[in-house]
């Protein structure tokens, strides 16, 4: 297990002790105090005033995000010089302010989105993540909303280099939840009042697998169909690569959403991390998207941040991808190593613990970014706080929730298969949805500034908005 890499105690941060006589600047600059106390103080720099004549700003969100930032270690030399900090931060503001402006979102080009990915110190991230959160606050009307996560599978056809789940991986023990077992999960999800739910496992194409969901998802919703849900709670599927027709018959029974991340829309990158034959193809995987989307699906992809030999400009690309595609929903994180994957293996013999622990610090600052500029530019899609972040920093979904996205998935999977559905290191085995969790997520979604919407589909205004036109 990859150990957490940001420790909830201040003082195990290595700050460095500033010169009080060296902060003697102009009230324009901004005020760079970092101390070494328990508790780091949330210390507003002046940009801020500047920051709330250009978008609203909520409190809570204000405090929760600047104090965590400020935790964070930043890969800069300029950390301490308030005239550079502020021309950064300059530079930041007048990307997003002065580009142009659309219905759905602004317009970046891709050397605007890999300035702001290239963001190098905690004021930066600071504006680029209130400038997003104020969008998703005012589309969705500062609510997150649930969707649990049921993995009914990890029996996969498919050797992805990444994958723990990969057909590959003899040290899994495979499994497939019974009818009875997944719909006692939804059940539970049904009376948390959650409103979605998310139906993954690994790819398998056979008949007999079709056969089963289709009856599934249609038991589904007459199981939770009432005056709340006339139409039975949604039905949101993860299952890989299908055909025209096996995705048509999974829409026809209920489904309403599909998530297939593009891993990479660089086809050169998305070729390295997948085997080379008929089974694994980039084509493929396009067709699919767009089979989706002739289909009526609210349509989902996303993109792994921090893979091998992956750059800035890949993944302003991806952004470029997904506002191509015109999609409604993304499902993106940073890459976590899995052991008995040939990615995450070689990673493990190469590299020390630290340096792994320093490339999941800048996975998890660029997954961030991505979704901040994500909702920049499509302002009403769905963006999903990974599972991944959590396995990165203790706050890491939250952090997300300050910075762009407005979904959380809390996994409902049983405990005693949650073990083998292992898709990388450090993968949470809590049971998320007992009382006291749920009431702790609550709290800490209430922490960062905003509240649970529960009982709603959530389906995002650019799909209602597409299905009209």
């Amino acid at each position: 297990m990859l150990s957490k890499i940001f420790p909830k105690n201040a003082k195990s941060f290595k700050l460095k002790q500033i010169n009080q006589k060296s902060m003697k600047i102009t009230k324009n600059l901004i005020t760079t105090i970092i101390q070494k106390p328990k508790r780091l103080p949330i210390i507003k720099p002046t940009h801020q005033n500047r920051t709330k004549r250009h978008f609203k700003t909520n409190q809570k969100t204000d405090d929760f995000l600047t104090e965590n930032l400020k935790k964070m270690e930043y890969k800069n030399k300029e950390e301490n010089d308030p005239k550079k900090i502020q021309k950064r931060v300059e530079e930041v503001t007048k990307i997003l302010i002065e580009s142009p402006k659309t219905e759905t979102g602004t317009k970046l080009k891709e050397n605007e989105i890999i300035r702001l990915l290239e963001n190098q110190t905690w004021q930066e991230d600071e504006y680029l993540f209130k400038f997003a959160d104020s969008i998703a606050r005012r589309v969705f009307d500062n609510k997150v909303y649930f969707r649990g996560i049921i993995e009914f599978s990890n029996i996969c056809q498919k050797n992805c280099f990444y994958c723990g789940i990969r057909k590959g991986n003899p040290y899994l023990k495979r499994f497939t939840m019974t009818r009875e077992e997944i719909l006692e999960c939804v059940d539970k999800i049904h009376k948390l009042n959650f409103g979605c739910l998310l139906l993954q496992s690994g790819e398998l194409t056979a008949t007999n697998r079709m056969d089963y969901l289709v009856d599934l998802i249609k038991e589904i919703k007459k199981m939770t169909t009432n005056e709340q849900y006339p139409q039975g709670i949604g039905v949101v599927l993860s299952l890989g690569e299908l055909s025209y027709s096996d995705l048509k018959r999974l829409k026809e029974a209920g489904a309403m959403r599909y998530l297939l991340r593009i891993e990479s829309s660089n086809r050169e990158l998305y070729e390295k991390i997948h085997p080379k034959n008929i089974n694994h193809s980039f084509d493929t995987r396009l067709q699919c998207l767009q089979d989706l989307r002739k289909l009526s699906y609210q349509v989902g992809t996303g993109v792994m941040i921090g893979i091998p030999d992956q750059t800035l400009k890949d993944l302003a690309n991806d952004v470029l991808f997904f506002k191509e595609m015109d999609i409604d929903m993304l499902g993106m994180g940073p890459y976590i190593p899995a052991k008995n994957t040939p990615m995450g293996d070689k990673i493990f013999q190469s590299k020390t613990h630290s340096e792994i622990q320093k490339d999941l610090l800048r996975s998890f600052q660029l997954t961030l970014r991505m979704y901040a500029i994500s909702r920049v530019m499509m302002n009403e899609i769905n963006i999903a706080s990974t599972t991944a972040l959590h396995a990165i920093h203790p706050f890491g979904r939250e952090i997300a929730l300050s910075s762009g996205a407005n979904v959380m998935m809390p996994i409902v999977t049983p405990q005693n298969f949650r073990e083998e559905y292992d898709l990388y290191d450090g993968k949470s085995k809590i049971d998320e949805i007992r009382d006291n969790y749920l009431i702790a997520s609550e709290k800490r979604v209430q922490r960062s500034g905003k509240s649970i919407k529960y009982g709603a589909w959530n389906n995002p205004p650019h799909f209602d908005k597409r299905q009209k036109n």
